[in-house]
């Protein structure tokens, strides 16, 4: 079977040997060149987490939302990461929470992205193990790592398929270690999944009169 190429306009075979080696070659042009460009613009956006100013985020925000942008480097895990973060401190901004995700010393996605990383990983064993195993360790991390109710929310919808078989045990938990605000929005997500449970309603309306 014969092509032409773009090119050079000449009929060329695509089943030899010289348009495999041409094809590779140029794969690994092209390679290169993306290599080249997504370190740069890892540093670029290592250097704005290090400002840790408002004008920095915003531009990262600003990267951020730029379809073409995320589609180029799609599959760059710390991209991805830093989109994730970028979308709770959102969240948290529109919750009003005072302490985001972004408000850290860290100096680097790795390094900005490692509590969110190492709470998934523990909600892994939360579900595994089960709340009365580890429900007192949990609630030491979050305390620790000042993790907001918003970002532990978007934690456990990316680690299960199913959040509302975890939800009532850590509300349960977060209640009992006056954890009350946490217990709150895990009820309120439980609640938009469940809106015909009584019991559910009962408690989020009790816990509405002392937030």
């Amino acid at each position: 079977m014969e092509t032409t190429g773009a090119l050079t306009g000449k009929a060329e075979n695509i089943g030899s040997e010289a348009y495999a080696l041409k094809r590779e070659e140029m794969e690994c042009e092209w390679q290169a060149r993306y290599a080249v460009l997504e370190q740069k613009y890892l540093q670029l956006i290592n250097r704005k987490i290090c400002l840790h100013t408002k004008e920095g985020w915003d531009e990262l925000k600003a990267m951020f939302s730029d379809a073409a942008f995320l589609q180029t480097f799609e599959k760059n895990d710390s991209f991805l990461e830093l989109k994730l973060l970028l979308e709770i401190h959102e969240a948290e901004r529109k919750a009003g929470i005072l302490h985001t995700v972004l408000d850290t010393e860290a100096q680097s996605i790795e390094e900005l992205w490692k509590p969110i990383r190492d709470l998934r990983f523990f909600i892994w064993r939360v579900i595994a193990a089960g709340v009365p195993e580890t429900g007192e360790e949990l609630c030491r991390k979050i305390q620790k790592e000042n993790i907001s109710p918003v970002a532990l929310l978007f934690v456990i919808r990316a680690a299960t398929e199913k959040p509302d078989d975890i939800l009532a045990p850590l509300a349960d938990l977060f209640i009992d270690h006056q954890m009350l605000t946490y217990a709150y929005y895990l009820l309120k997500e439980l609640q938009k999944q469940m809106p015909g449970v009584a019991d559910i309603q009962e408690l989020v309306v009790e816990l509405e009169r002392y937030l």
